[in-house]
């Protein structure tokens, strides 16, 4: 059997849990490869998923960047088509520019000591040496409060935009010919629609203030409320699935977690290699705007392309021995799990943030994770993740607690 007969990406469950044998041999075989059951192109290599990723002009976002909204059948953008995630140049750059001034780099190193007392109120929450649900005690609660947290969105609204987040879908949100106004009061769009009108009036220090004014005053209401929904849901659910693969891979890799506790100055290393190596994001699709060779393959224009980011983060060509877990491992940072190029994470220096310090304080607060039993692994509404992971955080001692 061929290769890429092996590859099911239209079937949630083949993705449970990553298939890496099957796309191992489709580096092997075929990088680029053309799936005559789907109709789609199949790009598997690092080498050619970074060269789709650095050319957006080629492989364009604005006819849907997934199954799901392939299946819209729209030859033009997808529905809600403001979403950041699903546009090109120029749309693209300009969303992109209207939320870019909240992220940069002295913003999120203020809001760091906020960040750290929150995680360290969450983790004395917890019950140490008792079997717990780390995806929904840790990785859940602390990547949808944080994203909240650093948007501007008030703590006591959290839970609620939470549940509507994990099953929002831009093909659920039908713009044409309809007003805010008209949306019935619990709609993530009317939510935001009167929070950035609250920002408008009274300006605080948040992205929400950032996109109400600022380089945002310019955008349409519909457009500001699509980058606000982009941000919670392009943030939330990756981070939550990241951390939890992560801390399962730690427990079951004990020697790896020990190293961080011996050699703390390794944590920024060990958070790129836990995201390498459980790739939240599986893939992102695009469309070819014109032909392309890759690979010595000619891919037509107006191709459905399934760019493998689990696969490319385990690129033999790439990484010495990619299937073990080194927290040591010097060039963990080449990772696509954000993307590359245009649409590189907005988010990710916050998401390396959460999850540096939440490594520190397990590591130094805890002796060891271990499981307490199977994992559920679920599909999900954007992406297959852990949604059910028994953990156990082991007691220190006294010793290793006053140790520095």
């Amino acid at each position: 059997m061929r290769a890429i007969d092996a590859i099911k990406l239209d079937d949630p469950s083949f993705l449970l849990p990553s298939p890496h044998a099957e796309m191992a041999a489709l580096r092997r075989e075929a990088p680029v490869a053309y799936d005559a059951r789907t109709d789609a192109w199949v790009v598997s290599s690092y080498e050619s998923v970074s060269f789709a990723l650095r050319h957006p002009e080629i492989f364009v976002s604005g006819r849907g960047v997934s199954v799901q909204e392939r299946k819209l059948g729209t030859d033009g953008p997808v529905h809600g088509g403001d979403f950041m995630l699903a546009t090109d140049a120029p749309r693209h750059t300009e969303l992109r520019a209207a939320a870019q001034p909240g992220y940069v780099q002295p913003r999120i190193r203020a809001w760091e000591d906020r960040l750290r007392a929150r995680i360290v109120a969450a983790i004395d929450a917890l019950p140490a040496g008792e079997v717990l649900d780390a995806h929904t005690r840790i990785a859940k609660t602390l990547a949808i409060a944080s994203v909240c947290d650093y948007l501007g969105i008030p703590e006591h609204d959290v839970p609620w935009v939470d549940e509507l987040t994990s099953v929002w879908s831009p093909e659920h949100t039908q713009w044409s010919g309809v007003s805010v106004t008209d949306y019935p009061e619990g709609t993530l769009e009317r939510y935001f629609a009167v929070l950035l009108e609250e920002r408008a009036a009274a300006p605080a220090d948040d992205v929400l203030t950032i996109i109400a004014g600022g380089r945002g005053a310019s955008l349409s209401l519909r457009a500001k409320l699509m980058l606000c929904i982009d941000l919670v849901v392009a943030g939330n659910e990756p981070l939550a699935a990241g951390i939890s693969g992560g801390l399962h891979a730690l427990a079951e890799h004990p020697d790896a977690f020990a190293r961080l506790q011996r050699e703390p100055e390794l944590i920024p290393t060990a958070v790129n290699e836990l995201l390498r190596r459980v790739t939240p994001i599986p893939y992102m699709c695009r469309t070819t705007a014109s032909d392309v060779e890759l690979e010595g393959q000619l891919i037509p224009a107006g191709s459905f392309v399934y760019l493998l980011y689990s696969s490319a983060n385990h690129d033999e060509d790439v990484w010495g021995k990619p299937y073990e877990l080194d927290v040591a491992r010097s060039d963990a940072g080449k990772l696509l799990s954000f993307g590359r190029g245009a649409h590189t994470c907005i988010g990710a220096p916050l998401v390396r943030l959460v999850y540096r310090i939440l490594l520190e304080q397990l590591t130094s607060r805890f002796a060891a994770l271990e499981m307490g039993g199977d994992v559920r692994i679920v599909t999900g509404v954007h992406m297959p993740h852990l949604g059910f992971l028994p953990l156990v955080l082991v007691p220190a001692s006294p010793a290793h607690r006053d140790t520095p």
